[in-house]
């Protein structure tokens, strides 16, 4: 067992996971939304139609900009408290092939 500890994350690379992470609940969104369009359209509700809009392109550019910006600051945040308290520490077994 190796220790390794974990004292810098750049915010770009922070931004960049949470992009991959949050690719399924954003297409979530857009498949919700296309659902609720498409029984707009055949109910022929004009409400329900403009109440997909949000769901489908607004909520999912929301979430991405919110929790990235968020992840950003929990980078610089962490950087400046690693500095002064020590880093993550992580326990890693490297098994011989």
């Amino acid at each position: 067992m190796e220790k390794i500890e974990f004292k810098k994350f750049t915010p770009s690379s922070v931004f960049k996971t949470i992009l991959y992470i949050l690719i399924v609940p954003s297409s979530l969104f857009i498949i919700g939304g296309l659902i609720v369009l498409l029984v707009g359209i055949g109910v022929g509700e004009p409400s329900i139609v403009a109440a997909a809009v949000p769901i489908m392109l607004l909520y999912p550019l929301m979430f991405i900009v919110i929790y990235g910006l968020f992840g950003m600051l929990y980078a610089v945040v962490y950087n400046a408290l690693a500095k002064r308290f020590g880093g993550l520490e992580a326990m890693i077994e490297l098994k011989a092939v």
